[in-house]
């Protein structure tokens, strides 16, 4: 059977997979809404059985919207309503021909009231990302996913990856060659540029760095290889060593090269270079590099055959040759990639948190048969949840993602189960540089029969004569989308047109339709310049929107009809102020973050300035900036000391006191009251008041996490350091940069972020720059069979991947070329080809055969131009004049900033919180306390011990995280074993600096235990003997606040006696308020709460017990703002308590106190018997009213 071209025809019954092939512009998103339609009625499944993803957060709201409107046009058209448009329409003669006889009325009624409760249930239809599915799997099936309750944040995959890069660096660059890892690194001579280069690769799953093998036997590998002259391999390497010796010219790489083949041959090598003589190989095949007299010798020409034999094999075989190249760096690098994957899981896991690619690995291991049942509960639930999938983009799915659709709709034995619908168009794989593997795509249509194919073959976005035009270009080109001569599965397929576009074709000014709308304007110079282009391309434009230019049907050119699709943003930049200097409004669109601004650059000189207002240096630097806009005479005056500097410092004085009271944003609000309408006067005024403002936003948020302005520059800093590191490729949607206006402009964006969309007319002035040259960094290549990712580092495999990045660059000019309804300006090489185009040849647009085109100029049915020359002629380049009466513009001004609903802790209230600490982690505080209590309190005498010494050297986050642990799970009543603590520590990633990690977690666990065994400050209270039902660990608090303000908190601490306990920050909290006490207990009747620290308080070089006395614990507690914590804590217990025990609760009575140990000490004692290591303390009980009262809890309630 055929494919069919009708979605009614589409099998969609249980028990199969169907294939969509939707070349641009053909309906795809019409059909999948059909489609949908069909599962719903035909089918009799609901919205909340059937999945449809797609790839982007935008795509999927508009695929939600879309099917809404279908369910709601059905419903009006099964309710007799009067409905516009086309009554031939497919879908709409698909149902009334359901509701036609008297068994029709029945299924109509029955179809009225399926829309209804489709419509009633949409919202909760699973309708999103795959990414949004996932998250949506865990949090529904969290006991057959193995996911936790709390749920997983999802974070900003980069911040954590330049944290392991400097974790990583550190380490190997600082450590011991005991370590293997240092001792590998050093061996393969690995650079801090080099790990910043190969770090993404080692964070992302699946990627195969090392061979599994210590050694590579070639004559193993190629034993099923039919290579008969191996029989005898000993006499073969005899034979032909000879034969090459004697021919091979003398500066030939064969003389190089065969013995270094023969060696592989002969015995297995751990580090080969096999995949180096390839090259060598296929030259004697051929016969090439040897002398003329080789040719009539026999024994050469056999040696030939089987040199061509051997190569042939070795081909089959470049994947496992690959893996055994550069054996030192690879071997690094896998051991690189488990310490990066073990840390990078212990730190998501103690924070709760997850990145994209950890959100879908760990889907699809959960996914995965049990390894002795066999069976897959989540897989099952899943598919008897959602019985049918619709996934459109199908092209741009990457191994993971199509493993975890194919686990679902797959019966263990290999059935395909449900109905899996994959949309998509091979011909539009383009984000190979994403992960996007177009192979996943082909082996999972290779699966499909034809029968269960749908090909979309009428084109309804573009008119007539543009169908037209492109079937014509590739028709005289060639079909294949890849360089010539190369190998490929995807070709261009020939489309019809539809009536659509009819009615409004594409004019000239005499109102003479278009006949030949794609246009190839051919440069007269044989040097491409990209400036001259760009500077054409702008006239080009410019003339367009003239009166000499185009119309379409009745109406005038319009900028917002225009489209400009270029390589890359600097080339945006330059073509986007060519066009302003011509007063055409243009609107830049890309995936671009706004931290790669020229605003966020001159945002941050201005806030350093404002933090730094008596230092004239940054004042300078500041009013240099277009934001402020100091002129050249300012400066010098400044500069020469006649400047006002007392009344420019006032200025920034001010700022920084509003910044203080009122945060970023009111900062910004401030600066766009002074600054707006200049700015509004220039040609980026606009661009750089939309950046502000939405630098304020995003500014405003940090705030309340960064607490202090100095952290508020670092986090910007933070922010644009890590664009400038190649963030950007997947900013978020909220650092987007927006668009300027509303406003109909001309379009300028990237090719990438072209795709998906539709302009009247698009001009291509830099097709022949849409080159390879200038990657750099680490190359991957994908196993079309399994799908597997490898690195590849040998000069073969990296011809492999420009093999395939090349077959991608076709496949985007594909893209560009179908994005145009009306009309598309093409500027490509000189007809000659001159000296210009041998710089770019694997450009697709100067490798094509266009002389062809160029010929059909006298060909009548043609509708592709040949035009001499990038630039309009002088008489015809007209000037573009907007019909609308020009207004002043006037920025709006910025609503004062509100706090923003988040979650508060204690670590976003203290003054030092960084940026990015999260509070569920167990020791989360603890570095937040580290820096502040790093110097040892100065001492006149040192009290040294061995347990201070045995723990001096580990520290931090992670080292805590594992004390936290063992201290939760171990078992009430049994000591603490270091088989226990070693688990922690292997969990969360420790590593002593110096010693093994069996060691430390053998002195850790007699630390730990230590700790339990204490009589706490002489109370007769031990940890090791309460009972486990007067105990509870990690116990979490939420509750709310309603707009408190930290400034009336910290007025009440000051009230009873305690005024340092709040920061001095005028900030409201509004959100919720959460944490965990590391453990509540009952003791001597009333229920006291306690906090494990492990923060080293001594300087590391210089152990000192005094550090941990009594007094200098009290000044730790103080300066690491830990009193306010445990306030926290005391008000969120009392909370508890009074829920717990209703009317009966008495303070007095129940409410015990808050005890801190600093774990490293407890238990020792000064010379004079003092001990050392814990903090008891009550909160006066006026102070605790008062604050329960600021918080929201009155004090009736806590009376």
């Amino acid at each position: 059977m055929t494919a069919t071209q009708d979605w009614r025809d589409l099998p969609l019954e249980p028990g199969g997979r169907s294939l969509v092939e939707a070349s641009a512009g053909t309906g795809k998103t019409w059909t999948i809404a059909a489609l949908y339609l069909r599962l719903l009625l035909q089918y009799g499944l609901s919205p909340r059985q059937i999945v449809v993803a797609t790839f982007t957060n935008a795509a999927a709201a508009e695929l939600a919207g879309r099917l809404r409107a279908r369910l709601l046009w059905a419903q009006a058209l099964a309710a007799g309503r009067p409905l516009a448009g086309d009554h031939q329409a497919s879908d709409r003669i698909w149902l009334e021909a359901r509701w036609q006889g008297e068994a029709g009325k029945q299924q109509k009624d029955e179809d009225a009231r399926r829309l209804q409760t489709a419509l009633a249930e949409l919202d909760a239809a699973p309708i999103g990302t795959l990414h949004a599915l996932c998250a949506r799997i865990l949090a529904e099936h969290p006991f057959a996913a193995g996911a936790s309750f709390r749920g997983q944040r999802l974070v900003d995959a980069e911040a954590l990856r330049r944290q392991l890069e400097e974790d990583l660096w550190r380490y190997i660059s600082q450590g011991s060659e005991d370590d293997a890892l240092v001792r590998l690194a050093r061996q393969a001579g690995m650079t801090c540029q080099k790990l910043k280069d190969y770090l993404p690769v080692l964070m992302q799953p699946d990627v195969q760095l090392d061979a599994d093998q210590d050694r590579l036997d070639l004559c193993a590998l190629l034993k099923d290889d039919n290579l008969p002259f191996l029989t005898n391999l000993a006499d073969w390497v005899e034979r032909s060593r000879a034969l090459v010796n004697q021919y091979a010219n003398a500066n030939a790489r064969l003389r190089r090269d065969w013995p270094v083949l023969l060696d592989a041959l002969a015995a297995p090598q751990e580090d080969s270079r096999v995949l180096e003589c390839m090259a060598s190989l296929a030259n004697l095949a051929s016969l090439k590099t040897v002398r003329k007299d080789a040719l009539s010798d026999p024994g050469m020409q056999a040696l030939a055959k089987e040199a061509g034999q051997l190569h042939e094999a070795l081909s089959r075989h470049t994947w496992q040759l690959e893996l055994y190249s550069q054996r030192p760096q690879r071997a690094f690098l896998a051991a690189a990639q488990r310490w990066c994957q073990q840390q990078l899981q212990a730190r998501l896991t103690a924070d709760g948190q997850a990145t994209f690619d950890t959100l879908l690995t760990s889907v699809r291991e959960a996914l995965k048969p049990h390894p002795h049942s066999g069976q897959r509960p989540l897989a099952d639930a899943l598919y008897a949840a959602w019985p049918a999938a619709l996934v459109d983009e199908f092209q741009d799915t990457d191994p993971v993602q199509f493993s975890i659709l194919d686990a679902i709709y797959r019966e263990s034995d290999g059935r395909p189960r449900g109905r899996l619908v994959m949309i998509g168009d091979p011909k539009q794989a383009i984000y190979r540089f994403r992960g996007g593997d177009v192979d996943a795509y082909q082996r999972a249509s290779n699966e499909v029969p034809a029968s269960d194919r749908l090909i979309l073959g009428t084109n309804h976005r573009s008119s007539r004569a543009y169908v037209e035009a492109v079937n014509q270009f590739y028709a005289e080109t060639g079909h294949a989308l890849a360089a010539p001569g190369m190998q490929t599965q995807i070709h261009y397929q020939p489309v019809q047109p539809s009536s659509r576009r009819d009615a409004t074709p594409l004019c000239h000014a005499d109102g003479t339709p278009v006949q030949r709308p794609l246009v190839l304007h051919a440069g007269m110079s044989e040097t491409l310049d990209e400036g001259a282009a760009l500077r054409a391309c702008a006239k080009q434009i410019a003339w367009a929107l003239s009166e000499a230019g185009y119309r379409i049907g009745d109406a005038r050119l319009q900028p917002g009809d225009i489209a400009v699709l270029l390589p890359n943003h600097q080339q945006i930049a330059r073509l986007a102020a060519l066009l302003r200097a011509r007063a055409i409004p243009c609107a830049v669109t890309s995936p671009r973050s706004v931290f790669d601004s020229d605003c966020a650059d001159e945002l941050q000189l201005v806030l350093h300035a404002v933090l730094h207002a008596d230092d004239p240096r940054a004042l300078r630097a500041a009013l240099a900036t277009r934001l402020l806009g100091g002129d050249l005479a300012t400066l010098q005056a400044l500069a020469g000391g006649e400047g006002d500097w007392d009344a420019i410092s006032a200025q920034f004085h001010h700022l920084h006191d509003r910044l203080l009271r009122h945060g970023p944003l009111a900062l910004v609000a401030a600066l766009l009251e002074q600054q707006a309408a200049r700015l509004l006067a220039t040609v980026v005024g606009e661009r750089m008041l939309t950046d502000l403002r939405h630098l304020g936003e995003l500014l405003q948020e940090a705030w309340l996490t960064c607490g202090s302005g100095e952290r508020l520059l670092a986090w910007l800093a933070d922010q644009r350091e890590g664009v400038r590191g190649g963030a950007d490729a997947d900013a978020s949607d909220a650092r987007l940069q927006r668009l300027e206006s509303d406003a109909a402009r001309v379009q300028l964006m990237t090719l990438h972020a072209s795709k998906g969309l539709e302009f009247g007319v698009v001009y291509l002035p830099l097709m022949w720059k849409h080159t390879g040259g200038g990657a750099r960094g680490p190359r991957l290549l994908t196993d079309p069979h399994t799908g597997q990712k490898q690195l590849v580092l040998s000069d073969d495999g990296k011809e492999r991947v420009k093999a395939q990045e090349s077959q991608e660059r076709y496949r985007m000019l594909y893209v560009a070329l179908t994005r145009a309804i009306h009309a598309c300006h093409v500027f490509v090489p000189a007809a000659n080809g001159g000296s210009g185009t041998g710089k770019n040849t694997d450009a697709p647009i100067t490798q094509l055969p266009l002389e062809k085109l160029r010929h059909l100029a006298d060909d009548p049915s043609a509708r592709i131009a040949w035009l001499d020359g990038w630039e309009p002629p002088a008489v015809q380049a007209g000037t573009w004049r907007a019909a609308a009466t020009v207004v002043r513009r006037q920025a709006r001004s910025l609503p004062m900033p509100r706090p923003l609903p988040m979650r508060h802790s204690f670590s976003t209230l203290v003054a030092g919180a960084r940026h990015g600490i999260d509070t569920e982690a167990a020791a989360g505080d603890e570095t937040l306390a580290e820096p502040a209590m790093t110097a040892p309190l100065e001492s006149p005498e040192v009290v040294p011990d061995s347990a201070l010494e045995a723990l001096a050297e580990v520290s931090g986050i992670e080292f805590g995280n594992a004390i936290h642990a063992v201290f939760e799970h171990r078992p009430a009543g049994q000591p603490i074993s270091q088989a226990m603590v070693l688990e922690a520590l292997r969990e969360y990633g420790v590593r002593p600096r110096n010693g093994d990690l069996e060691t430390l977690a053998q002195v850790l666990a007699g630390r730990l235990q230590a700790v339990l065994e204490t009589p706490l400050l002489d109370t007769g209270l031990r940890l090791d003997a309460l009972r486990e039902t007067d105990m509870r660990a990690e116990l979490g608090f939420h509750y709310m606040l309603e707009g408190v303000s930290l400034q009336a908190l910290r007025q009440v601490c000051a009230t009873h006696g305690e005024p340092d306990l709040v920061p001095a920050r005028d900030q409201p909290l509004l959100g919720l308020m959460s944490g965990k006490i590391d453990l509540v207990f009952r003791y001597d009747g009333r229920f006291h709460l306690l906090d494990y620290k492990g923060n080293r308080l001594s300087d590391p070089a210089r152990p000192n017990l005094l550090d941990y006395a009594p007094d200098a614990i009290a000044q730790a507690m103080a300066a690491s703002g830990y009193r306010l914590q445990a306030l926290l804590y005391t008000l969120a217990l009392e909370r508890y308590l009074r829920e717990r025990l209703g009317a009966g609760y008495q303070r007095a009575r129940d409410l015990g106190d808050c005890w801190y140990l600093f774990i490293r000490a407890v238990g020792l004692r000064l010379p004079d018997g003092t001990p050392c290591g814990v903090w008891r303390h009550r909160f006066d009980d006026a102070l605790l009213d008062a604050a329960q009262a600021v918080l929201g809890l009155t004090l009736q309630e806590v009376a």
